[in-house]
Parts: C-alpha cells; sequence; structure tokens
C-alpha cells in the first residue's frame, strides 16, 4: 500500500492531494494534522465524508507539539489536546495508524534523560487513549543530526522499539541522514515495521526530495524491502517545495506500483 503524506501542503492546497488518489485509486493518503491553525477542523469537516472513502493514515502534530515537554508546560497541553484531536478523527476515518514522535526540539546531556522520560510516559497516555478508540500509535525515528534533536542512537531506537508495544515506521531519510545502517535497524525490526516514510536527500539535512533525488540508494533500500518487510506500507513524504512537480511524484507514485507496493 502506498500512501502519500499531505505534509507538503497548507490548508488551502490540502485539495490538490486528492488529485493522486482519484488518478491513482490503489494510494491513499497520511494526513498531516495542522491543529495550530483555526481551519484545520472545518477542513477535515468538510472532506470527512471523502477520505473515509480512501485508505489513510495520520502524523501526529508536528508544529508546536513536544511529546518530550513535562506536565504543565504550555506546549505539553498543546501537544495533549492535538492528540485528543487526532485520536478522535483517526476513530472517524479508521485510519491505519498515527505516527509518534519521541521529539521534534533539541536534545542536550543535561536535558535528554528528562526529555526521554516524558517521551515513554507520554506514550503511555497515548496508547491508553488509542486502545479506547479503536486506533494505535506508531513509533518514528526522528530528529536529525545537523538540527541537534535525535534523542536516541541506531541501538538506542532499536531498544527502545523492542521493549515498547507499538508497531514501528522508519522514516528511510532521517536514518540516511544521520548515518544509521539502514539493514541493520529493518532486520532488528522487521517484525515491528509496519511503515516507512520515503524520501531522499544528500546526507545533512533532512530536505525530503523525491525517491532518486540525493545520495541515498532508494533502490538498495527498497531491496532491503522486499526481502524483511514486503507488507509494511510506503508512504510517500516530500517537502513543500516538490509539491508543484507533480509529473515528478507521479513518477514516483508509478514506480513503486511498478515494484508490487
Amino acid at each position: 500500500m502506498i500512501l502519500l503524506s499531505t505534509n507538503m501542503y497548507t490548508n488551502e492546497e490540502f485539495e490538490q492531494a486528492f488529485y493522486f488518489v482519484e488518478k491513482y485509486p490503489q494510494i491513499g493518503l497520511e494526513l498531516f494534522p495542522l491543529w495550530n491553525t483555526e481551519e484545520y477542523g472545518r477542513l477535515m469537516e468538510q472532506y470527512e465524508d471523502k477520505l473515509k472513502k480512501i485508505p489513510n493514515s495520520f502524523h501526529e502534530q508536528y508544529f508546536g507539539s513536544e511529546h518530550s515537554a513535562s506536565e504543565g508546560h504550555a506546549m505539553y497541553e498543546f501537544t495533549e489536546d492535538a492528540t485528543k484531536k487526532t485520536v478522535a478523527l483517526a476513530k472517524k476515518l479508521n485510519s491505519h495508524y498515527i505516527v509518534y514522535h519521541y521529539n521534534n526540539c533539541e536534545v542536550t546531556e543535561e536535558n535528554r534523560t528528562r526529555m526521554l522520560e516524558n517521551a515513554r510516559k507520554n506514550l503511555k497516555r497515548a496508547n491508553e487513549l488509542a486502545k479506547e478508540n479503536g486506533v494505535q500509535f506508531v513509533i518514528e525515528n526522528v530528529g536529525v543530526l545537523s538540527r541537534h534533536n535525535v534523542l536516541l542512537s541506531e541501538q538506542e531506537f532499536i531498544d527502545e522499539c523492542r521493549m515498547q508495544p507499538n508497531h514501528v515506521l522508519i522514516d528511510i531519510g532521517h536514518a540516511w541522514c544521520n548515518g544509521w545502517n539502514l539493514e541493520n535497524v529493518i532486520a532488528s525490526l522487521k517484525d515491528k515495521i509496519i511503515a516507512y516514510h520515503v524520501h531522499n536527500n544528500h546526507g545533512k539535512g533532512d530536505s525530503h526530495q523525491r525517491i532518486h533525488n540525493g545520495t541515498m540508494d532508494f533502490d538498495g533500500f527498497f531491496e532491503l524491502y522486499k526481502k524483511y518487510t514486503p507488507d509494511a506500507e510506503m508512504v510517500i513524504e516530500y517537502a513543500a517545495d516538490v509539491r508543484t512537480d507533480i509529473q515528478g511524484i507521479e513518477d514516483d507514485i508509478k514506480e513503486l506500483l511498478a515494484k508490487g507496493v
């Protein structure tokens, strides 16, 4: 199953995503919430019936959200509210899963332990809410070295995912930026991985470019995908500057479909 992330669209541009799912009915959408805007709730109400008819998943709220924040902090309160809204909407839309970020903000040696403890505690709360509503959270490997927001190393991430009950989504662009051994990660977590965020970059910045626009060997990744996790979903997650390359996005969709995703 292929999903296209709405990460590259503003609220005003959201309808553009339906061009692809209408032209390629085999694919669906991963919805990128913008609860930091007043319009997003109304937008979801407007398209609710349409979204129910297509395969979908949710990213969690990114802008202004921080699961590593301490209880009582304004960012914690916003994240809790956004999480509840996303879970309720995912239940309505029969979403496959909701992506969970342990952190988004910068990590320092002084705050690392506290951030990890908070992220684990907040994941437990999120899991309880998800279970009550018949949805699930999946853990993503997040942060890139160039932004100083990597909370878990490669092995720490593997160990963390093995410890938690959640399934896992691997962002291959993040792994490439951080110099991770992708085969080690995939082979180690193959029984837990249910999806990938696919995009490319040049090994430093997390630029979310097309699957062959970068230095990561996408074909090599695909061989690992087929070997270890052939049933996992692939979520095409491109940056806003790619959204106008309609033909390029279509070419990537057609390539993945031809590969049997």
